[in-house]
């Protein structure tokens, strides 16, 4: 069987696409090849094959959001998307797994791609991982446009994976999708290279850490309300790390409130020695988030070998197997929050049982479970 998984957009180059085509490969006795098709090589490709796309833009510039760089990101895309089919024509794939289709967002231009695979490779089955139900940014009154173009650019899609059983209920009532065409491969852990395990601190203070790009709906300004809402004595008894940019508005909307919080926030791009220095000095790690279907966030985590503090979100709530209801807050709630720090203050919650859960959670992440779902959701459609 030949594989093709595309990430057109690199954008889980530095991980996840290395550790999945890896782990495909590995595990496989069926499978003769798998390619990995990204602009970006990261890793190393131990069982499967490189094939690099075309890459306009200078990695020192990804993250900017200009309209130029976008148009030009757009015009990359675009081009590669002729390779991929090209490539189909010539190396005829069984699988073409995408791990995103960047042109949904504005128009369905990936239904004409996907039209062209079927022409000149008609025996290739077109996969699609959906790592979010709706992008983050966009707006509730725009979701009707998006829906309508993914449907019409799923027509010629074989098959769905999502990370989580939760996810896949979701996908399927948003868009009507038939549950039998919907695969639940769960996100693998990462192995954090470098990080050596710590057991916290002898600190009297509750450390916690809140770490990644802090978009709205991460929720560090429902962390900076909920620490406000504590009494001034158990505040004392916190510190609390933000590790991680996000948009000068946001930023300043709390800036003013961290020295009194005894909260730190670093608003910038953080290397990994220094954030796996704070993680290894906390005794809880943080994700307040206001929304999500799957995190990536939260798996490596898991992988920290730390107590997790989140919101009763149902991805979480279902990638925590294990935790109590009693061990998550009530999402966009900065007074459940509080609440529930306090009784991390006070002792009311058992953090050695905590760890004892994530510890028993890595088999179920691994990137071999994941492999060997994704291969079975391949036979099935």
């Amino acid at each position: 069987m030949k594989i093709f998984i595309l990430d057109i957009s690199a954008r889980n180059a530095v991980q996840y696409d290395p550790a999945l085509c890896n782990s495909i490969g590995e595990i496989s006795i069926d499978t003769n090849d798998v390619y990995l098709l990204s602009n970006t090589k990261q890793g190393t490709p131990q069982y499967y094959k490189f094939i690099k796309l075309l890459n306009f833009v200078p990695e020192k510039y990804d993250g900017n959001r200009s309209k130029l760089k976008r148009l030009i990101r757009a015009i990359e895309v675009f081009i590669n998307y002729i390779y991929v089919i090209i490539l189909c024509l010539f190396k005829n794939p069984d699988i073409l797994h995408l791990q995103w289709i960047p042109f949904v967002d504005i128009c369905t231009i990936e239904r004409n791609v996907f039209k062209l695979i079927n022409i000149v490779s008609p025996r290739t089955k077109i996969f699609l991982t959906v790592h979010n139900i709706y992008p983050h940014d966009l707006v509730v009154e725009k979701r009707l446009e998006y829906r309508t173009r993914f449907l019409k650019v799923g027509e010629l899609i074989n098959g769905y994976f999502v990370h989580l059983i939760s996810a896949k209920e979701e996908l399927s009532k948003e868009y009507g999708i038939p549950a039998s065409k919907i695969h639940v491969s769960y996100h693998g852990i990462y192995k954090p290279e470098g990080y050596k395990q710590h057991n916290g601190t002898e600190s009297p203070k509750l450390r916690m850490v809140m770490y990644g790009v802090q978009n709205k709906y991460k929720g560090a300004d429902i962390l900076i309300n909920a620490l406000k809402l504590l009494p001034e004595n158990l505040r004392d008894k916190t510190e609390t790390y933000i590790m991680g940019k996000t948009d000068q508005s946001l930023y300043d909307s709390c800036i003013g409130l961290c020295e009194e919080l005894n909260v730190t926030w670093n608003n910038s791009y953080v290397k990994d020695e220094f954030l796996y220095e704070k993680i290894g000095e906390s005794d809880l790690i943080l994700l307040p988030y206001r929304k999500i279907s799957q995190s990536g966030v939260l798996l490596l985590a898991i992988s920290f070998g730390k107590s997790i503090l989140t919101s009763d979100l149902p991805s979480f709530k279902e990638t925590l197997e294990g935790y109590t209801d009693d061990m998550f807050f009530e999402s966009e709630n900065p007074e459940s929050l509080s609440r529930l720090i306090k009784r991390y203050i006070e002792g009311d919650i058992d953090i050695d049982k905590q760890v004892d859960i994530i510890k028993s959670l890595t088999e179920k992440y691994s990137w071999k479970e994941t492999a060997k779902a994704t291969i079975n959701g391949y036979l099935s459609n």
